[in-house]
């Protein structure tokens, strides 16, 4: 115990530096070793094993060649450790190499273990993995990792494993940059975690194949956080995957403030949030004030899944881009566990779209209900493909959903549904306010399409002056072409089809053009919505007929042009008629 080893130079040898404790039970306590130069070890640079409080700080490792080799080696150090400010530089390696290998570390709560502000780079033609394996209470935080290999790549697995590992453990503001020719993996939290963090990291991936980043995947409790990161991903022709709160997760998760930028030829699984559990505290996720932008430039499926199977969600204030040249694309898929959740989905702008032969979903909510709010969002769905597009679906909505200004925009050669809302049954149902619903083009589809009436409550909604059938009823086989019929079959009284002026339609632009006339047909149009208070950019709106009338759409604003005039119908009316 209270050894220190400090400031020396040691070259070669199998292990620079080794100190083993004598068992988990005794444990060689308060040792430091900081400040050394080891240069060109051939198995270890520094090997601690069954060590207490250990500080392993400033070191230097540099290495070039061949055999496997492990950088900062420590298993079962416990307390308050310390493995900080250490630099590890690995040159033209050719064997397995493992630069952080750290095993069944335990801090505690009052004495947390640190792996902080450490500098990794290495340079090699083979598989490279940065370990923390089973371990509770330490902070990841501000390390730099630079990898270019081509071999398999764990620019960083933490994993935990079961239940006995993975609390407080917080992976923040770290730094990897990596270029393969191989597969990937980042693993913030792996498998059972509680209060697991993953925030303000940045993450530069560039390789020719799969890529995975692991934020928290599996058995999350206590509410996982991955906030605040930029992730920037090219994996040439292979698939991406990212994970949120994954898989047997409770709830009460968070995925705010995230830029993730991902390009590929292939598939791209997002799944922020995927919890697939029942959630005793049905705790509410979080998925808020993110900027997704997805780009398949092949046939790759894009999915964006944002609250898929979670028991209840919020979803606001996201910036979400998703593309692909032939594939199917999920611009947000979300989708409720159960019955008794309820979902916030405002504020977002969503814009998805491809080329070729598959199907477009902009906004896709299936089991949304019990007060469940879809308000203030601009989607845009584009396809080229002869598949389906679907601006915006809610279906199943036991409980009851508020859809209200929101400007929905669908363009498509294939069958094309600008709003998709299928309720089935006497617990399930949807009112519609305020919309701005435009549809353009389609082989087949509706503006509006339906299950039963009986479950539908429409008004106030401007239906685009679009193309193709305007409303269809399934359970009734009812087709209304026109407003004059909606009108004339009891629906939307106070309703119209105009052309809204948006400013860049097929480009997600839904703004009205104040300079349009046509934008008069969505200005003050609108009823008052209680708790409406804010567009879609937190510009003020009436709730109260005392404050005025709300525009439709997601946008308020305020013309800048002529009226278009009035059609006089019938053009020569009849006196005394």
């Amino acid at each position: 115990n209270n050894n220190i080893i400090r400031n020396n130079t040691i070259r070669t040898g199998s292990r620079s530096i080794y100190w083993e404790g004598s068992s988990t039970t005794s444990l060689s306590a308060d040792n430091e070793f900081s400040g050394n130069i080891l240069q060109d070890p051939y198995n270890y640079g520094i090997y601690t094993y069954y060590t207490e409080n250990m500080k392993m700080l400033k070191n230097t490792i540099t290495r070039t060649g061949a055999g496997t080799f492990y950088g900062f080696y420590a298993y079962y150090a416990d307390g308050a450790y310390k493995i900080d400010s250490n630099k590890y530089t690995g040159t033209a390696i050719t064997g397995s190499n493992y630069p952080l290998n750290i095993y069944y570390c335990d801090g505690t709560s009052t004495n947390r273990g640190s792996i902080t502000g450490n500098e990794i780079n290495v340079t090699s033609s083979t598989a490279v993995y940065n370990d923390i394996y089973y371990g509770n209470y330490y902070s990841l935080t501000g390390n730099k990792i630079t990898i270019n290999n081509q071999s398999t790549c764990y620019a960083l697995r933490n994993y935990t494993g079961s239940s006995s590992y993975g609390k407080d453990v917080y992976v923040n503001e770290n730094e990897i940059n990596v270029k393969s020719t191989s597969t990937v993996y980042v693993y913030g939290h792996y498998s059972y975690s509680d209060k697991a963090q993953f925030n303000k990291n940045k993450i530069d991936i560039t390789t020719t194949t799969t890529t995975y980043i692991y934020g928290g995947y599996q058995y999350m409790t206590g509410g996982m956080q991955m906030n605040d990161n930029v992730i920037k991903v090219n994996c040439g022709s292979g698939t991406f995957y990212l994970y949120g709160a994954y898989y047997y997760s409770e709830g009460g998760n968070k995925f705010k403030g995230n830029d993730v930028i991902v390009t590929t030829s292939g598939t791209i699984y997002h799944y922020p949030g995927y919890q697939n559990t029942a959630n005793p505290a049905n705790a509410t996720n979080q998925y808020n004030n993110n900027k997704i932008d997805l780009q398949s430039s092949g046939s790759g499926t894009v999915n964006n899944y944002l609250g898929a199977y979670d028991n209840s969600a919020d979803i606001m204030n996201n910036n979400i881009y998703c593309s692909s040249g032939t594939g199917t694309v999920y611009g947000i898929y979300t989708y409720g566990y159960n019955s008794t959740g309820k979902w916030n989905v405002s504020n977002n702008k969503i814009v998805a779209e491809n080329n070729g032969t598959g199907s477009v979903y902009a906004f896709y909510g299936v089991y949304l209900g019990n007060g469940t709010v879809i308000a203030n969002n601009s989607v845009t769905g584009v396809s080229g493909s002869t598949g389906y597009t679907v601006g915006l679906s809610c279906q199943y909505s036991n409980g009851g959903a508020d859809v209200y200004n929101n400007s929905v925009y669908t363009k498509s050669s294939g069958t094309n549904y600008t709003v998709y809302l299928y309720q089935s049954s006497g617990g399930q149902s949807v009112r519609l306010r305020n919309n701005v619903i435009r549809r353009v083009n389609g082989s087949g589809g509706y503006v509006a399409y339906c299950y039963n009436p009986s479950f539908h409550d429409f008004d106030y909604n401007n239906y685009g002056a679009s193309s193709g059938s305007l409303m269809y009823f399934a359970n009734l086989g009812l087709t209304y072409n026109n407003i004059a019929a909606v009108r004339a079959g009891g629906f939307d009284k106070n309703s119209l089809s105009f052309n809204p002026g948006f400013m860049d339609e097929d480009n997600g632009d839904l703004r009205p053009n104040p300079a349009s006339a046509n934008s008069w047909s969505v200005n003050g149009r609108g009823v008052q919505m209680a708790g409406n208070d804010k567009d879609i950019i937190g510009n003020a709106r009436a709730v109260t007929t005392s404050q005025g009338v709300p525009d439709l759409g997601a946008y308020e604003f305020t013309p800048t042009s002529t009226p278009p005039n009035c059609t006089l119908t019938p053009n020569f009316p009849t006196p005394n008629a």
